[in-house]
């Protein structure tokens, strides 16, 4: 299974149908061509008909031409249109010229009998992470971002869930992928959380994977698998219908395979990495936080050994123009402003000099969460075993200074990121950081211990030694992770407002609108829509002004439009208001 994991990292594409995989692509490319070509030759008035003849009931319709879709995002986007054409052209000459590279690329499938053995560790950790999500199902109730996301963003023509960019709670590949698979499931929460699983799995699989490397020893690499299944963040959003857990898995594939490009001349392993890190990229653009520590780690190798890696170079362009072609819907339909000008990118500060304090209050944080507030918040031992990987750097083995050397450059780029855009990304955007840390840490625990073994003499039975202390640490650890982060309070706060409070008293609401009357519901009332739909009520995502009762949120100033013909039933938690038709 070992070998099989790194052969599918290696070459993400040969375990399935090459033929297949090379038709999708050059279909993708011809649709991007035909797209583009459309949007270049009709003007701002037809293209918003066809848009809205898609689907004309979306979030904030009525201002997408005021705020996104205007003339001038018309005319910017005709030049990012005719550049997608040369790309996407580009791309299928590319790949005719080269079909026989992937026309016949045998599938990877056949292993031999170590692969029987080495799965049931696997089918283990699968089933442990589908228990852990099961139980995160039970206790995380649905949140605002992951309803936002499943009402607003994946419930779209697929089109339009790829183009509009109203607010970065659209992961735009994660929604894509839960709208292409699961549309005809009714419930886009449950199947995004059904994603999320699949991608918790494969972070511990691939975790897993590393650990047996590194470790040589499948118990003690399930051991350390543990707590990493247990930290927070990686855990809890797991259980969230959103991007965060799928960004992680895809950067994992990233890391794994540009390892093994660095230390095996891997270079079938670099088209891997140039695919993962465009679904990277395709999720959240803030995998840019990875992704820096990637190309300074690589730039380091190649100046190391005095050359120039152009196939490196070649792939990750590739990856670019991928990723171009993947955002131009948004840009050419929502505006490059909808990323540039969202509140997740403002400055925290007026410059780099009144950032800074800001920023090592936001670090410390950041430092203490990564073990979980291991004895309370700032205690020294939480400082000291972030840096602990640093002694991977006396370590006489070539790989230990390799994640050593990545693992500096992980934070290094993350800090220089924070400190250039003035602004500290919130925790959940950035789990792979915490995960990822965690990981090495508990390598890096992992490698002294043996080391320390080794240099005890009177030690007789070492690797049983060994294997003892090393269950003790984790058990210590796990328990730790749990009773810390197993409290429903605590799980429920995990995006710093109280989910499973707010999910109580909302839902209770519906309980007062009698059944076969119809709702109508504000832009801001999607959390109301998802539940009321659920019950099979009758619904209106669009009001037409004719419904029995209204959902609105006061904070949206419509108030006085509907007073006339509504009248005020109740206030829900100064968040939302019940109005009945009069």
């Amino acid at each position: 299974m070992d070998s099989l994991i790194n052969r599918y990292i290696a070459r993400p594409f040969s375990i399935f149908f090459p033929k297949i995989i090379f038709i999708i692509i050059a279909v993708a490319l011809c649709v991007s061509a035909i797209l583009c070509f459309f949007y270049l030759i009709n003007d701002h008035e037809t293209i918003k008909n066809w848009y809205l003849g898609l689907n004309d009931c979306f979030y904030r319709h009525e201002y997408w031409t005021r705020d996104f879709f205007t003339s001038a995002v018309k005319l910017k986007g005709n030049k990012f249109a005719l550049a997608g054409i040369v790309f996407s052209i580009a791309g299928l000459v590319y790949s005719f010229l080269n079909i026989k590279r992937y026309w016949i690329l045998k599938p990877a499938l056949k292993d031999g009998t170590r692969a029987k053995y080495n799965s049931s560790w696997y089918v283990i950790i699968i089933i442990m992470a589908i228990g852990l999500w099961c139980w995160g199902n039970a206790h995380i109730d649905s949140s605002y971002d992951e309803l936002f996301s499943a009402v607003n963003c994946a419930d779209l023509p697929l089109f339009q869930t790829m183009s509009y960019y109203m607010l970065v709670n659209n992961h735009i590949l994660f929604n894509f992928l839960n709208n292409l698979l699961f549309s005809w499931y009714g419930d886009l929460l449950q199947t995004s959380r059904f994603i999320s699983l699949i991608a918790y799995a494969g972070i511990l699989c691939c975790v897993f994977c590393w650990f047996s490397k590194m470790m040589r020893n499948k118990w003690h690499a399930f051991l350390a698998v543990i707590p990493v299944s247990l930290q927070f963040t990686t855990w809890a959003f797991a259980s969230q219908g959103r991007g965060y857990e799928l960004q992680a898995f895809a950067t994992w594939l990233a890391f794994i395979s540009i390892f093994n490009y660095v230390q095996k001349n891997g270079k079938t392993s670099l088209r891997a990495n140039g695919f993962y890190c465009f679904v990277g990229f395709a999720i959240v653009p803030t995998f840019f936080y990875y992704y820096l520590s990637q190309l300074l780690f690589v730039l380091l190798f190649m100046v190391y050994n005095k050359r120039i890696d152009l196939k490196f170079i070649k792939y990750q362009l590739f990856c670019g123009v991928v990723v171009f072609l993947f955002y131009l819907p948004v840009i050419c339909y929502s505006g490059s402003g909808s990323f540039s000008g969202n509140y997740a990118l403002s400055a925290m500060a007026k410059d780099i000099g009144s950032y800074i304090p800001m920023l090592f209050s936001n670090l410390k944080y950041d430092i203490n969460f990564v073990s979980s507030f291991l004895l309370r918040e700032n205690h020294p031992v939480n400082y000291m075993l972030f840096l602990f990987p640093l002694v991977l750097f006396f370590s006489k083995k070539k790989q230990n200074l390799l994640y050593g050397l990545y693992y500096t450059l992980f934070w290094l780029s993350f800090i220089a990121i924070a400190i250039y855009m003035k602004s500290h990304p919130a925790i959940r955007t950035i789990i792979l950081h915490f995960n990822f840390s965690l990981v090495i840490i508990i390598y890096t625990i992992y490698t002294c211990l043996e080391y320390v073994i080794s240099k005890i003499a009177i030690i007789k039975k070492q690797d049983t030694f060994k294997t003892a202390a090393f269950t003790i640490i984790i058990a210590l650890f796990s328990l730790h992770l749990y009773r810390r982060d197993a409290d429903p309070e605590h799980i429920s706060d995990m995006y710093g407002y109280p989910i499973n409070y707010l999910y109580s008293v909302h839902s209770k609401v519906i309980d007062n609108i009698p059944a076969g009357n119809s709702i109508a519901f504000s832009n801001e009332s999607f959390y109301y829509y998802y539940f009321c739909r659920k019950r099979h009520l009758n619904v209106s995502r669009c009001p037409k002004g004719n419904e029995d009762y209204y959902v609105i949120r006061p904070s949206e100033n419509i108030t006085g439009t509907i007073t006339n013909r509504y009248s005020l039933v109740m206030s829900i938690e100064e968040d939302y208001e019940l109005y009945k038709r009069k």
